[in-house]
């Protein structure tokens, strides 16, 4: 046994002899005499290798970020990365700049008492210029050409910006007079002598005291914005209120409006290198509207595009909001608006004005009316549909109506719808409840998009909303 112990004692010691002769034992020996001096170079060149893989891949990466000018046209077809605070503002400063609300002026007072002039004096004032800023250059509209083109990510790109110029509006103002007047008792003091004595005694009496304001009135005469080319008609009116004053004034009588090409200008512009067409409109109405404060911009480009007969408008029936409810309600007579689901017993409608005496505010001037229908607010190019089976007898234009259709029913019975952006039936049409007859619009004189709806008996104009399926939501 001790000799066979002895012989696995020898073979182990020439074993480890030959280990020991090895490289790899001696380095281990090494790094176990040196471990912390090993370690931080061994970190070191691990260091160094991870940043050298670093850089190799950064520096493979910068190849997606140079624009190679063969590809310069569609290396920027993302369109929705978001525009630079910077250009935002400087959109919004374009608008604000494209129109004139006030203009400085003076007004010539004079005031009577009892007939006699008893005082005269001037003020300066603001005057406002009524209408300018329904005609101004909308920021949205510029924001969403420069996203559209492709030139929207380049913060440094200003293309749109200089050519802004050529879409501001043109206006042309007229200059009248308008007269105000004001009567009221008042108590006045004033001495009286007693016959045959020296005594003064104070009377209170009461006299008429008048005053009279005579004040520029600006005018828009004409305009030519981004999308339309206006002329406004106006007459000298005279409007007295319950209180017995007046005022002498001009108030529009007719609204002359028509699309302009100077958009379709703007987007064929050669700097745009045909990144855009007017293909592109509904788009740009698309994108403009995500904008912040885009209703105004909504409304304008709806009309746009409903009055532009180039364009081919893609119909988009009403959401069914408002705040009046329409009932399924068997009656002659429907609520003349396509709804987006027709069959829903959900939908609703926003009436802005009444059957009825009524006062209405246009450019300024704030009078007392008889209204003869019912006003539905919806937007430029909502679908309007006959209310009951009849045939068209008038498809034109009316000053104070625009563009209006009117359809007779029977013999008693005739329906109107007015403020049009496009007639769809012609005189003759034969028609079935609910055809399509026209796209709703701000023609003629209108305070705003909407659809005014009559019904007329024996040609005298009754109350339409009974006869309609409406009712009040409670």
């Amino acid at each position: 046994m001790d000799e066979d112990l002895k012989e696995l004692d020898a073979m182990l010691r020439k074993i480890d002899a030959k280990v020991k002769r090895n490289a790899g034992y001696k380095l281990i020996k090494i790094i176990k005499k040196t471990l912390p001096t090993s370690a931080f170079i061994i970190f070191g060149i691990v260091l160094f290798l991870l940043i050298v893989i670093a850089v190799g891949a950064m520096l493979n990466s910068l190849k997606f970020f140079k624009i190679d000018d063969k590809v310069e046209d569609t290396c920027c077809e993302e369109t929705s990365e978001f525009l630079s605070p910077k250009k935002i503002s400087i959109y919004q400063e374009i608008e604000n700049n494209s129109y004139t609300e006030y203009k400085d002026g003076e007004e010539n007072v004079t005031e009577y008492l009892d007939g006699e002039e008893t005082n005269q004096y001037t003020n300066e004032i603001d005057i406002n210029v009524d209408m300018a800023k329904e005609h101004r250059l909308h920021w949205q509209l510029l924001a969403a050409i420069d996203l559209l083109s492709g030139l929207g990510g380049d913060p440094k790109d200003n293309t749109v910006e200089k050519l802004s110029k050529e879409i501001t509006p043109s206006f042309k103002y007229t200059e009248y007079s308008e007269t105000i007047t004001s009567e009221q008792y008042i108590e006045v003091e004033v001495e009286r002598q007693i016959p045959r004595t020296n005594k003064t005694v104070i009377d209170t009496v009461q006299k008429l005291q008048k005053t009279v304001i005579k004040r520029p009135q600006f005018v828009i005469k004409s305009v030519s914005s981004a999308l339309f080319d206006v002329d406004y008609e106006y007459e000298k009116i005279k409007i007295t209120d319950e209180f017995g004053n007046t005022r002498e004034c001009y108030t529009i009588i007719n609204v002359n409006k028509k699309v302009n090409n100077r958009l379709e200008n703007f987007i064929n512009n050669r700097k745009f290198k045909g990144r855009l067409t007017t293909k592109n409109i509904l788009e740009i109405y698309d994108m403009g509207v995500e904008f912040p404060e885009s209703s105004d911009f909504a409304n304008y480009m709806l009309e746009y595009m409903a009055l532009n007969t180039n364009i081919s408008v893609a119909i988009r029936n009403y959401n069914g909001e408002g705040n009046y409810s329409v009932t399924e309600d068997n009656k002659t007579y429907r609520v003349p608006i396509r709804f987006e689901r027709e069959k829903s017993n959900n939908n609703k409608v926003y009436i802005s004005s009444f059957f009825g005496e009524r006062y209405l505010t246009i450019a300024g001037v704030t009078k007392k009316n008889f209204h003869r229908g019912l006003d539905f607010a919806v937007p430029s190019g909502t679908p309007i549909v006959a209310a009951a089976d009849g045939e068209i007898v008038r498809s034109d234009y009316s000053k104070s109506y625009g563009n209006v259709i009117e359809i007779k029913h029977n013999d008693t019975y005739s329906t109107v719808y007015a403020h049009n952006a496009r007639l769809l039936a012609k005189v003759g049409d034969k028609v079935k409840k609910g055809d399509i007859i026209s796209l709703s619009g701000n023609t003629g004189v209108s305070t705003g998009p909407h659809l005014h709806f009559e019904i007329k008996q024996n040609g005298n104009p009754i109350d339409p909303f009974d006869m309609l399926n409406l009712k009040v939501i409670n």
